[in-house]
C-alpha cells in the first residue's frame, strides 16, 4: 500500500529548512568577524578625520591611541568600540573632533574585508 503525501507539506519542508540553513549562515558569518585590531582602529579612525575635516589633512598622526572595549553590534554590521586619541594635529586642524578624548564609534569591515570607522558616538 502506497501512501501518497501531499506535496504542498513536501515543498513547506524545503521552505522550513533553507530557511534554517539561511539563518545558521549569517549566525555563522556574524561571528566570524572579529573585533578590528588598534592598528586597523588606528588607521581607520585616521582616514575618516582626514574625510571629515574641509581642511587638507594628508593622515592624523596619533600621539596616543588606546582601545579600551569593543562589542559586536546586534543592528549595525561590525563593532562599536571605546577609543581613548591624541593627535599631534594642531587644534586649529580640526573643525568637528578635538584633538584628543575617548570616543566610541563603528567600525565594519569593507568589500576588501579593510577596518572602516564610519561613526563618532558620544
Amino acid at each position: 500500500m502506497i501512501v501518497e503525501v501531499p506535496t504542498r507539506v513536501n515543498s513547506f519542508g524545503f521552505v522550513v529548512a533553507g530557511l534554517a540553513v539561511a539563518v545558521m549562515f549569517v549566525a555563522l558569518r556574524d561571528q566570524s568577524r572579529p573585533e578590528p585590531s588598534v592598528a586597523e582602529m588606528k588607521s581607520s579612525f585616521s582616514q575618516f578625520l582626514s574625510k571629515l575635516e574641509m581642511k587638507s589633512i594628508s593622515e592624523a598622526k596619533f600621539r596616543a591611541f588606546e582601545k579600551h572595549s569593543c562589542n559586536r553590534s546586534d543592528q549595525l554590521s561590525g563593532h562599536i568600540c571605546r577609543f581613548t586619541y591624541s593627535t599631534d594635529l594642531a587644534a586649529d586642524q580640526l573643525s568637528f573632533l578635538p584633538t584628543h578624548g575617548t570616543v566610541s564609534g563603528t567600525f565594519f569591515l569593507d568589500h576588501d574585508g579593510h577596518a572602516m570607522f564610519e561613526t563618532v558616538i558620544g
